[in-house]
């Protein structure tokens, strides 16, 4: 079935779906956009567009740092059947009150009680825990990286330790790094991880984003829609208006900040939201060396040894001329390695340099890099590990990877004529990311040196990554 795509009249209704070209996509949505998400003051902040104007919002704090929310501070929803579902303390109380709202409204007939999805208040879906979500990704990364990468290219026979395993595995995320992002900063960025992972959001129906039509007709057009709404802004929640049915905290309300001061007294949200969450990029470098050896552990015990074929020379006897070759192959066993060995092997510097490597894949900078260029960022970021520590060195890649990520994606929108949109317009978009977002000031501990290095590795440290700081 060919796409519907407008003709140049006039678009009469909401006809926006996935699968649309790129030209239909744009005028329907757009059409979506300036009918039904439009909305005169004082309404216009009962109403959030996570599409357009807050993307990130819940997963990068203020200053634009990724984000990811501490489980210490849930509380469950109030759900019929047996669903168990989660939200940021202070947002399920919020939400327990609406729904008394709702029922005390239809106990007085104020809206009606059927064939509508505003009665009831039921959650279908809340607070997504990003571990879960991050390790199943990063499961599919890796089997990709085996199956498609190392086998199609005949690479596993040039792996035979921890060191060249790593090594393929940074070129792997060379060539796919933009779109599949290894760290979890790059995947909380990334439109593969969900606003849900705030737990700032309760979703009322688990219904589908893309058709438009829906959306207007089950439930813009809703009789109680209206009273949903303002019911929500009452209660310091906002609509998002891409999914008129998933309500999101509205952390500048009053009456949200009212349900706040119940745990705790901050000088303002963003102060509190420092107790709630992580910013993840502290955290990355953890993260990183955790993966990297179960995955190799994981190839090594899927693939115990290879066969690494080996040119034989062999000269003639005294007084005669030439040499004979042969080739031969030497079996080498992979051994798995422990977090130990990796530690003890690997310094603090190849682990800054391995970061900022692979943040750039991420970024998109890598198009325009040169390798002078990046020999250049990487002195600089030693510089900061000499003067100040290693948690500061790690901040100063992730300023730098934010404002490349800003700049990649206004530059690329801005050559895309079929999206409508100027660099000025995302730019613009980038600078509103919410000023009232989460932020965090957790530390992790630096790099520490075994006090005994482990007899027996099958590491094979390299030179290339790892280079001295002087």
């Amino acid at each position: 079935m060919k796409d519907r795509k407008p003709l140049n009249n006039k678009i009469f209704t909401p006809q926006g779906k996935n699968g649309l070209n790129a030209i239909a996509s744009y005028k329907f949505r757009k059409f979506y956009k300036d009918k039904y998400l439009q909305m005169h003051k004082p309404f216009e902040k009962a109403l959030i567009d996570l599409w357009y104007d807050k993307p990130l919002f819940g997963k990068v704090s203020a200053e634009g740092d990724a984000i990811f929310l501490s489980e210490t501070n849930l509380k469950q929803l109030r759900v019929e059947g047996d669903k168990t579902l989660f939200a940021v303390d202070f947002v399920a109380d919020a939400f327990s009150d609406l729904q008394t709202h709702f029922v005390e409204a239809a106990f007085q007939r104020r809206i009606k009680t059927e064939d509508t999805p505003y009665v009831s208040l039921d959650p279908q879906i809340a607070w997504a825990p990003i571990g879960n979500m991050y390790h199943n990704y990063l499961t599919s990364i890796y089997k990709s990286f085996v199956s498609n990468y190392i086998t199609s290219r005949g690479a596993e026979r040039k792996i035979g330790n921890f060191d060249a395993f790593v090594q393929l595995f940074i070129m792997f995320l060379r060539d796919v790094g933009v779109d599949f992002p290894f760290t979890r900063t790059g995947f909380i960025l990334s439109n593969r991880c969900p606003n849900t992972v705030s737990g700032l959001m309760i979703d009322l129906a688990g219904a589908a984003h893309g058709a438009d039509l829906k959306k207007v007709n089950s439930f813009i057009k809703d009789r109680n829609f209206r009273f949903f709404r303002d019911s929500a802004k009452n209660f310091g929640f906002m609509v998002d208006r891409n999914a008129p049915w998933r309500l999101v905290a509205d952390l500048s309300s009053p009456k949200m900040q009212e349900y706040i001061a119940r745990y705790g007294l901050w000088d303002s949200s963003s102060d509190m939201i420092d107790k709630y969450y992580y910013k993840s990029h502290r955290l990355d470098i953890e993260t990183m060396k955790a993966y990297l050896v179960e995955f190799y552990n994981s190839f090594a015990l899927e693939l115990p040894y290879t066969d690494c074929p080996t040119q034989i020379v062999s000269w003639d006897t005294p007084g005669t001329t030439g040499n004979k070759e042969r080739i031969s192959r030497r079996r080498i066993f992979r051994q798995k390695v422990t977090r130990q060995q990796v530690d003890a092997a690997y310094g603090p510097t190849f682990w800054l340099k391995t970061y900022l490597l692979i943040r750039m894949y991420e970024s998109g900078a890598a198009v325009t890099w040169s390798r002078d260029r990046f020999k250049n960022k990487t002195k600089q970021v030693f510089e900061y590990y000499k003067v100040f520590d290693f948690e500061t060195a790690i901040g100063y890649i992730n300023d730098w990877a934010k404002k490349e990520m800003k700049l990649n994606l206004a530059k690329m929108l801005a050559t895309d004529k079929s999206l409508g949109v100027s660099a000025s317009d995302i730019q613009k978009a980038q600078d509103q990311y919410p000023q009232t977002g989460p932020s965090v000031n957790d530390i992790i501990s630096g790099y520490q040196e075994p006090k005994e290095k482990p007899k027996e590795t099958n590491i094979g440290k390299s030179t290339v990554f790892d280079p001295p700081l002087d």
